[in-house]
């Protein structure tokens, strides 16, 4: 993977990236980001962000997994009658 990252896609990227923020943000909200970002405050919340995303991404897929649960059994008894539509060729006893 890390082969995939060549020195253009991490340009590419780049200006990507900076594009859409010069047309989101102000200077004034860019600057404010720097300053925050640069101050302890902001190295901590950076340092603790990876964790907050690994913690919030496993507790939302194990909703998502009961939830998706529920979703499947709701639908069963029309996913089976369409399956059998589909195997009898429309002949459903």
């Amino acid at each position: 993977m890390k082969d995939l990252i060549t020195p253009e896609v991490k340009q590419a990227v780049r200006n990507t990236l900076l594009k859409n923020a010069r047309e989101i943000y102000t200077q004034e909200e860019i600057d404010g980001m720097i300053a925050f970002y640069g101050s302890p405050v902001g190295q901590s919340v950076v340092a603790k962000n990876p964790r907050l995303i690994k913690k919030s991404m496993s507790e939302i897929a194990v909703s998502w997994t009961a939830l998706s649960g529920k979703i499947a059994r709701h639908h069963l008894p029309e996913f089976t009658e369409e399956l059998r539509r589909i195997i009898c060729g429309g002949i459903v006893d």
